[in-house]
């Protein structure tokens, strides 16, 4: 069985799937959120799956870990960094641990299957692509990454459409 994924609502629906299918169930998620952030690696989707069908995704906010943290938001505000968007502690070790694998040449794909055997879910969860992909948000004032979007700006101003951009080793193609 494979299910097409995204944010906690995809999440959701594949931890159902997961408990009938196991590791019959392949779960293809969305990677066009994903962002470059301190210079970490984060793909929320991707880490929202994992906490999900890994049993360990928090009541109230799925897209990180039960009984989260956030002292190292904390220090990076009070050393003058910014304030948007709030990372938990543990939601951090995904975002690490990945960077490094993309700088040493891994293909995200990799990367995510190892996540999934370290957590012990059985069944398969795969990025979207290992192509770099961004969804852009038009607004009035010129096109913005979801997350700014999303994260900074608080979804304003409003939006006028949006697209998704795939970078490869040829440049950048609108999809």
């Amino acid at each position: 069985m494979v299910a097409l994924a995204g944010q906690v609502g995809g999440a959701k629906l594949a931890d159902g799937l997961y408990r009938l299918r196991g590791d019959a169930l392949t779960v293809v998620v969305n990677t066009g959120d994903d962002y470059e952030h301190l210079g970490l690696a984060f793909s929320p989707d991707i880490d929202t799956m994992l906490y999900s069908l890994a049993g360990i995704a928090s009541a109230a906010a799925a897209w990180e870990p039960e009984g989260e943290t956030h002292s190292v938001h904390a220090m990076v505000k009070a050393l003058g960094g910014p304030d948007r968007p709030i990372h938990g502690d543990r939601a951090l070790a995904a975002p690490l641990l990945r960077a490094e694998g993309l700088m040493t040449g891994r293909r995200l794909t990799e990367i995510t299957l190892d996540f999934c055997r370290h957590l012990g879910i059985a069944a398969r969860v795969l990025p979207m692509s290992d192509d770099r992909v961004r969804t852009y948000v038009l607004t009035e004032h010129g096109a913005v990454t979801f997350q700014d979007y999303f994260a900074q700006l608080a979804c304003e101003p409003p939006c006028a459409a949006s697209s998704t951009r795939a970078q490869t080793r040829r440049g950048f193609r609108t999809k």
